[in-house]
């Protein structure tokens, strides 16, 4: 297979079990920050009044059987499919989904930067009251599809950008001062997401931190987690599966951690 190539569902599978096999739960955590995230994000539930409008938009999409075309020049990709084709393939389930929303809500950062749009299901969870989102999709008909979604829940915090994540990446942090948060859900590919990275990194204080989605996508993106979670300008990072957090924290031991919630 292909170094960034998709897992099958049996390698998918198998990466998930040795993940089981080197986690650990909550009472195995001796970090009152990584203990304190566990508690307050991964194991509290999101509000249902929060939550709840942004499910029923998804059910909407995933039922959606209108014709799009995807003209993705990042991914290289340009055909045809339909709304729900787009929606049942690249919607983050809602548990983790609501993850994204309970770290803008505990952690309250004035402003968000995604990397990867897709149709604004993630986008909503971010957009929590106080909190800027600024987000990027490089296919037109998607993020039109996406401003919607937003449109029906009523949200007015994101300013969403079309284009190449390359060629806007500079003009997005002239708007944006020091995003205390990042979501990096673009070109899953080893280069592209270490590229992103190194974009970044530099770019945020010591309180911010980055979360990657599909860390488990492929030989490559977990090549790519490995790298990142090395760098000595990250303290800590948490591994639970679909999801990878690294945190810029200063006067912090370097820590890795695997957690099952």
């Amino acid at each position: 297979m292909s170094y960034n190539e998709p897992y099958s569902i049996a390698q998918k599978s198998l990466a998930y079990f040795e993940y089981l096999a080197a986690s650990v739960n909550r009472h195995s955590v001796h970090s009152p920050f990584i203990y304190e995230l566990i508690e307050e994000v991964f194991r509290k539930p999101l509000q249902q009044k929060s939550s709840a409008p942004i499910e029923v938009e998804r059910k909407w999409l995933l039922n959606d059987d209108t014709p799009v075309f995807i003209d993705d020049h990042g991914a290289g990709i340009s055909r045809n499919s339909t709304i729900s084709e787009i929606a049942s393939h690249s919607l983050k389930e809602p548990e983790e989904s609501k993850i994204l929303g309970k770290l803008v809500e505990f952690y309250r950062p004035k402003s968000v930067l995604e990397l990867g749009t897709s149709l604004g299901i993630t986008t909503a969870y971010l957009a929590r009251p106080n909190t800027r989102v600024y987000t990027i999709e490089s296919s037109p008909k998607i993020l039109d599809q996406a401003k919607k979604v937003w449109q029906n829940l009523k949200i007015e915090n994101i300013k969403a950008f079309n284009g190449d994540f390359d060629e806007l990446l500079d003009k997005m942090w002239t708007e944006i001062t020091q995003p205390a948060m990042v979501f990096v859900d673009g070109n899953h590919t080893f280069k592209a997401t270490l590229a992103y990275f190194e974009y970044i990194i530099d770019k945020m204080d010591h309180d911010s931190f980055i979360v990657f989605d599909d860390i488990h996508w492929s030989p490559g993106m977990e090549d790519a987690w490995e790298r990142i979670i090395q760098d000595k300008r990250i303290s800590l990072s948490v591994d639970i599966f679909e999801m990878g957090l690294v945190f810029l924290r200063k006067g912090v031991r370097k820590q890795h951690f695997i957690i099952r919630y």
